[in-house]
């Protein structure tokens, strides 16, 4: 009883309401997308398959803000992991490309892992992708170490799907 009540007073009071037609301020919108971006790398990274499709979308809503090149890796992996993009495929590899020229580690990374598996659709110079890892590193104090990049993106895409 005192549980309805409570639900009354908060819709007579109006806390907390968000109207359909709420704008939200660039602060606001850059929030949202970061919260997205973060909810849709867990459920990829941790495999949790029957959240894929929710992944989907707060990946495509998270591209609406500047990610730095996340959306469009972790849109390779969950197009990977769901079985619709082939690892190394042509798509496979635009994603990951879009996402080195944003600056993604780790897409530069399982770039520089591709350009000896797959020469039909990477360049096969490794070299390139290591000295644009070395580029990026030195613009941003947040990269891993090469070594561990590729340690990771190597298990990521050669897990069981």
């Amino acid at each position: 009883m005192i549980c309805r009540w409570l639900m009354f007073y908060v819709a007579l009071c109006g806390a907390g309401v968000v109207r359909a037609d709420t704008v939200f301020s660039e602060e606001e919108r850059a929030l949202l997308c970061a919260h997205d971006l973060l909810v849709s790398k867990v459920i990829v990274v941790n495999e949790s398959k029957e959240e894929y499709r929710l992944a989907g979308l707060l990946l495509r809503r998270a591209s609406e803000c500047e990610t730095n090149g996340e959306v469009e890796f972790y849109s390779a992996v969950l197009g990977y992991k769901q079985g619709y993009l082939e690892y190394g495929s042509g798509e496979f590899v635009e994603l990951l490309q879009l996402s080195a020229k944003l600056g993604h580690p780790f897409a530069i990374a399982e770039l520089y892992r591709l350009s000896d598996k797959c020469r039909m659709t990477t360049d096969n110079d490794s070299a390139k992708y290591e000295k644009m890892f070395e580029v990026g590193a030195r613009r941003r104090d947040d990269y891993p170490s090469f070594s561990q990049a590729v340690k990771l993106t190597s298990r990521i895409f050669h897990r069981e799907k």
